[in-house]
């Protein structure tokens, strides 16, 4: 098992979850729900831009 933990280890990003963890839990949330209004947006973005008619 060591060995399955050191494999991913190396590509965990210590510093940002440090810095993620220095965050309240109310700092968290609010960072998550600015992120999924953004994902939304996009979302909604790319749903337009396929129904729109292509102009080649």
């Amino acid at each position: 098992m060591d060995a399955v933990i050191a494999a991913y280890r190396r590509d965990v990003d210590v510093t940002l979850l440090r810095s993620r963890l220095r965050l309240t839990p109310e700092q968290r949330l609010r960072d998550v729900m600015r992120m999924q209004v953004a994902v939304e947006a996009m979302r909604g973005a790319a749903s337009a831009s396929q129904h729109r008619p292509r102009h080649d």
